[in-house]
């Protein structure tokens, strides 16, 4: 009869913890997520200020700033087609019109969107604004989706669960 009530006791303990865990996660990543589209709004709004008051020169200067940013930066011509990008070169990108972001960017002067690698487990945050030449700069970061952050804790909840299950059946050990 004990070993039943502790048991049951036990399990009532591992369904709370999973429940609480599942919650506190989907709290502090949907605050994270924030932390991003905001960080890529005012890094869009900064890269746009240069580009807006430079010359030709601004290209020079966009470089510098995609150089030393852990963002991908990409300006692109009012027709869609990439003239900068801070992580590949601009001749291999396809015309990005018709991507979500630049295409609502285009529209309202601002767009934004989220996609996400199945295969590596991350999404992709985009921010794009309208220049006043009509073209567009869009920032991109890169971080892990839910899954993949799960998948990245998993073995310190996994070792949790162990000494808790340690503690409840040998307590006598501590």
């Amino acid at each position: 009869m004990r070993k039943k009530i502790f048991l049951s006791i036990f399990a009532v303990a591992i369904v709370t913890f999973s429940l609480g865990s599942a919650i506190i996660f989907s709290i502090l990543y949907n605050r994270f997520v924030q932390e991003i589209r905001e960080g890529l709004e005012t890094e869009a709004a900064n890269v746009q200020l240069i580009i807006d008051n430079t010359d030709n020169s601004g290209n020079l200067l966009l470089a510098a700033v995609g150089r030393k940013s852990n963002n991908r930066i990409t300006f692109i011509n009012r027709d869609g087609g990439v003239i900068y990008d801070s992580f590949f070169p601009a001749e291999t990108l396809d015309n990005h019109a018709q991507r979500p972001e630049v295409a609502l960017a285009f529209k309202t002067g601002s767009g934004s969107s989220e996609r996400v690698s199945d295969t590596l487990g991350e999404r992709n945050y985009y921010y794009a604004l309208r220049l006043e030449d009509g073209g567009v700069v869009r920032i991109a970061k890169t971080a892990n989706s839910m899954l993949g952050l799960i998948s990245d804790t998993i073995y310190w909840i996994f070792l949790l669960l162990l000494g808790l299950f340690i503690c409840a059946f040998f307590p006598h050990v501590f």
